[in-house]
């Protein structure tokens, strides 16, 4: 029987030196980094346009995104037979918790990125992704807010932004994330969908047997980011405001900036 992603053997914090057992390819960093030496900076892109739609334009000069004016989308196996093609895309650093980038996050978008591109699978990674994620740096070091996509986390981060924030592009990889020594209190922004459960289940198992306090984040949808209508931070904040501990919502909870929005 095949096992699901989730229920794979889940990986251990990196011992001094790991990353000499990586592929050769991926330790020069032939595999995800390229893509983002081509990139450039997100504002006055297609990808600022984007993130602007999603309601998250206070993201367009996180260090962890950039902007591929013409990456490369091949057809997989999945798909009928068809040339390879190029759309502008967002990319996101995927790193380890050194910072060391392991992979790069592909989200292929349409020319006026008003929504993402018409092809069959608009989000991919390339490189070394289990265990690690998309992070966006905050100054408070024993919490941290987890979630699958990077639009669901910018949503929450954008109310809570002292926080450190980590997107794990996927149910079965936040299942998987390795968690950063010291944390206290893990807060996880799950999607409401089978996926989105199992791998906060497992997560939240995991962060607990570490002696590590989990509190799951409850969407108002399905999550935090629903397309067509992400919820605004005003709205966010009065939502998210009796799910914190009333400890971090008096001290990082921007609501008065929330609601001033």
């Amino acid at each position: 029987m095949v096992s699901k992603p989730w229920e794979a053997p889940l990986p251990q914090p990196p011992a001094v030196g790991w990353a000499r057992s990586l592929p050769e390819g991926l330790r020069r960093g032939r595999v995800g980094p390229p893509h983002l030496r081509y990139g450039r900076p997100v504002p006055g892109t297609v990808a600022a346009a984007y993130l602007r739609s999603r309601g998250l334009e206070h993201a367009v000069d996180q260090a962890s995104l950039r902007f591929h004016p013409r990456c490369l989308y091949r057809p997989s196996a999945k798909e009928p037979p068809g040339p390879d093609a190029y759309h502008p895309a967002l990319l996101a650093s995927v790193t380890d918790l050194a910072g060391t980038v392991m992979a790069v996050g592909r989200t292929w978008l349409a020319l006026d990125g008003r929504n993402k591109a018409s092809v069959r699978d608009a989000r991919r990674t390339l490189g070394n992704q289990l265990g690690h994620g998309v992070r966006f740096p905050g100054t408070v070091p024993d919490l941290m807010v987890a979630g699958e996509g990077v639009e669901t986390v910018l949503s929450v981060q954008r109310i809570l932004p002292a926080v450190p924030h980590v997107a794990a592009l996927s149910g079965a990889h936040l299942a998987a994330l390795i968690l950063p020594p010291g944390l206290r209190h893990l807060y996880i922004a799950r999607d409401a969908d089978p996926t989105g459960e199992s791998g906060t289940a497992t997560l939240r198992r995991r962060a607990e047997a570490g002696g590590i306090l989990v509190t799951d984040l409850d969407p108002r949808e399905d999550d935090f980011n629903t397309d067509p209508c992400p919820i605004g931070p005003r709205d966010l904040a009065l939502h998210l405001a009796p799910q914190l501990d009333p400890n971090d919502a008096v001290a990082h909870l921007q609501f008065e900036d929330a609601l001033a929005a």
